[in-house]
């Protein structure tokens, strides 16, 4: 409407202060679009990026401006009621990174897409991330304010949970630092878009469903851990060195992005993986962005796809290696500015000293083709994406190798400074990922939060002294803590030293005595 398209000029006036620097800055001489006046900019030509960008930005900026007009009487009436506002996934538009600073406790609603498909391991990997994003806002506790302990209506597919399953979500909610299990909604409702989305009491009214029967077990649990574990929810999870970046503007930059693949570019997915990755060993993990968060507590930080590479964050990561710290950057990563400005000299911008490289073009792989990645004795698949690499002192990890025989650099390591810097040069597969942050952990004394082995599909989170260990696979699995001792919080029991974790099962410990 004429009120918004004013107070973006409005907001780009703010920013940039002339047209000229707004031409220069959007690149508007490219297709003949410069701009000779404020009123001929509106946010509907896709071909101009920087415009597009600059649009979501303010549409966020306004969303956090609106809350900020809604609180500011409870401020002043009732400062001392601490504020939030229900965040959700992070596909609605929002910067959150920057709405999180507004807020004085992060809360989220979290609703996983259970047995949609016959791996329920990607599943609950994908809400760890979530929760691990929101908790690492703040790195305080947060609120899980909504969950529904069986199906939703308005998901594409919402398959009742299986039994167990409502009770493992909400507790791995309060593995990864929530300080809560809330219900949307406690009764169901009769009317409305909602009327079908589960709810504690549904619309029989009985006390005996198996939907009723889970939430009070959730309640046995919390009234078990909360006389075990008087302090747990004051603590937050345990601290973690090792984070990936994931940036709500590096996505929406991605997004308008015209490259040789637009096809499965997969920003979110990328980082879940990687996360996904340290997850499956039981590495703790926050998830973060360059511009709100300090560096300093971590030894490595996961930058994968970080398309745009505004110049202080570049300039962070830069110090964070100098330091010491170990970077690990991928494909498309480092490609434009703030303004989605192309860099001129190769990719990663600003970093190529740090990575001890450029990327001389970027190549995609078609879904029928197969790309051999090595790195050491093993084989893995590269799919999607692969750059072609000019060294400048980096020493190559991995190569990429041709049905002929030949090879190029694909994984690559550069010492800068007392850190640092490795560089992906190719989308790969699960083991990969797994193979080479596990031993990339290994190297760099980056521990898993128990000293044994973790079997596939079961997740460990440490918080406090507390650990939750979940099996997010329908087979029962066998674990072996070693000799080492442990309580059992919900058997009021010494735990057993080689105990058998049922489908779907649920293990909360903590040390012996």
């Amino acid at each position: 409407c004429p009120s918004c398209i004013g107070a973006f000029h409005t907001w780009l006036k703010k920013r940039y202060g002339s047209l000229d620097d707004l031409n220069r800055a959007w690149y508007t001489a490219f297709w003949s679009h410069c701009f000779s006046s404020w009123e001929q900019i509106y946010p509907t030509d896709p071909s101009i990026h920087g415009l597009m960008l600059d649009w979501q930005r303010f549409t966020s900026d306004m969303t956090i401006d609106f809350f900020l007009a809604e609180t500011a009487p409870l401020r002043r009436l009732t400062p001392e009621i601490p504020i939030t506002t229900n965040f959700q996934m992070p596909d609605v538009g929002l910067d959150y990174h920057d709405f999180a600073q507004h807020v004085d406790i992060i809360s989220w609603d979290n609703y996983p897409e259970w047995h949609r498909h016959a791996d329920d391991t990607a599943v609950a990997s994908k809400a760890a991330f979530f929760h691990d994003l929101h908790r690492s806002y703040k790195h305080q506790p947060f609120l899980m304010m909504e969950s529904s302990p069986g199906a939703t209506s308005w998901q594409g597919i919402s398959k009742k949970k299986k039994p167990a399953v409502h009770i493992l979500s909400s507790i791995q909610a309060l593995a990864h630092g929530s300080a809560s299990v809330q219900y949307f909604q406690w009764r169901q409702s009769r009317g409305g878009m909602e009327k079908f989305h589960d709810a504690v009491i549904s619309h029989l009214g009985a006390d005996d469903t198996p939907l009723f029967r889970d939430v009070q077990e959730v309640s046995t649990i919390l009234e078990k851990l909360a006389a075990s574990a008087p302090a747990l929810m004051e603590s937050s999870r345990q601290k973690a060195q090792v984070a990936v970046i994931y940036d709500y503007q590096n996505g929406w930059a991605l997004h308008n992005a015209a490259l040789p693949r637009n096809q499965e570019k997969n920003y979110q997915e990328e980082c879940i993986r990687h996360y996904g990755a340290l997850w499956s060993l039981g590495i703790p993990c926050d998830v973060i962005d360059c511009l709100h968060t300090s560096f300093d507590q971590y030894k490595l930080i996961l930058m994968p796809m970080l398309y745009m590479l505004r110049e202080e964050s570049a300039e962070k990561i830069r110090d964070f290696v100098r330091r010491g710290g170990v970077g690990v950057a991928t494909y498309l990563t480092g490609l434009v500015n703030g303004t989605d400005l192309c860099y001129l000299g190769g990719s990663p911008g600003n970093l190529t000293d740090v990575f001890g490289l450029a990327v001389a073009s970027t190549d995609v792989i078609a879904d029928y083709e197969t790309q051999t990645l090595v790195l050491g004795e093993q084989v893995y698949r590269a799919t999607h994406y692969a750059d072609e690499l000019r060294l400048r002192g980096a020493s190559v990890l991995g190569v990429f190798r041709s049905p002929s025989g030949g090879e190029r650099p694909a994984v690559t390591a550069h010492d800068y400074g007392a850190g640092q810097a490795l560089y992906l040069a190719a989308r790969t597969d699960g083991a990969f990922l797994r193979d080479f942050l596990g031993s990339l952990c290994e190297d760099h004394g980056l521990h898993p939060c128990v000293p044994w082995e973790i079997p596939p599909g079961v997740s460990v989170q440490k918080r406090g002294e507390v650990l939750f260990v979940m099996n997010f696979t329908e087979k029962a699995v066998r674990l072996s803590f070693k000799g080492l001792g442990y309580y059992d919080i919900l058997h009021c029991s010494a735990a057993q030293d080689r105990p058998t974790l049922p489908a779907y099962g649920l293990m909360i410990l903590r040390p012996h005595g």
